[in-house]
């Protein structure tokens, strides 16, 4: 362990909370993953030097459960040396983009699957990145009236390029325990750098992010398949609104949610405790 580590070579330690770990598979007290995860929390996290966490929520959170913690925000984002040049030419299609390492059940897949059977518009297309399953694939094109479009995993830093291609990305966390309400994925800054308009279930860490970032997409309720349905219309059929928050999404990532600002928090950190 880092911490036994530590103290054998009088250095420092400290933990990236990049989710509210006690809480990625169950809220259930009892579960055997939450159990050995709250054990070793329990046990570590006060002796660390320093925690820093991947989302506003998850610090509050952790804060909660250990108030002598000062856990600083790190988001989860990227050197702008990976941002691709705007993308703004007009298709008549409308293409939607997620990815994640796995394409499968319960991602929020189901329901933009069936807000798009619902519009029933040939142009308007989805595509997703990820290992996809035999099982998984006949059960996704099973739910679909559509040619859904798969890619194969690509290397972290071909991501941008290839979303760039897109004009939506969608944010379609079910909310199904603490952790996934609280934490922000790196889809939304991956969407941000690769200037893509953002339609996102409202999370309470997504609608935070979103309603304190406006204008660079859209926030749903989770399971309002209709209003997921209705923000896809209008954004097909109002393309100068869809461009504006492609720019505005676009120059956010260079304004603010980049890592030549966010590691200037990171080596604050590591500064004070060498100094």
């Amino acid at each position: 362990m880092a911490i036994n580590a530590s103290k054998k070579n009088k250095a420092r330690c400290g933990f990236d909370a990049e989710d509210f770990h006690r809480n990625e598979v169950s809220n259930d007290p009892n579960h055997p993953d939450v159990r050995l995860k709250t054990f070793i929390e329990d046990k570590y996290l006060e002796q660390t030097d320093y925690i820093t966490a991947a989302s506003p929520l998850i610090c509050k959170a952790y804060k909660s459960l250990y108030p002598d913690l000062n856990p600083i925000i790190i988001n989860n984002v990227f050197e702008l040396k990976y941002q691709p040049k705007l993308n703004l030419i007009k298709n008549k299609c409308l293409k939607l983009f997620w990815f994640s390492q796995t394409i499968g059940k319960n991602r929020g897949l189901e329901e933009v699957i069936e807000a798009i059977n619902l519009i029933s518009n040939p142009l308007i297309e989805l595509h997703l990145l990820g290992n996809l399953s035999v099982q998984n694939a006949i059960y996704f094109n099973g739910l679909a009236n559509f040619s859904i479009i798969y890619y194969k995993p690509i290397s972290a830093n071909q991501i941008f390029e290839l979303a760039n291609t897109f004009d939506i990305g969608l944010a379609l966390e079910p909310g199904f325990c603490t952790n996934n309400k609280i934490a922000l994925s790196n889809k939304i800054f991956t969407y941000l750098i690769s200037g893509l308009a953002i339609i996102a279930s409202d999370t309470q860490a997504q609608k935070e992010f979103m309603n304190s970032n406006t204008l660079i997409g859209e926030l749903y309720s989770i399971g309002d398949v209709t209003a997921l349905a209705g923000i896809i219309t209008k954004l097909f059929n109002d393309r100068e609104l869809l461009n504006n928050y492609r720019k505005n999404a676009y120059q956010l990532a260079q304004s603010k949610y980049n890592w030549e600002i966010e590691q200037k928090k990171f080596l604050a950190i590591i500064k004070s405790l060498i100094s």
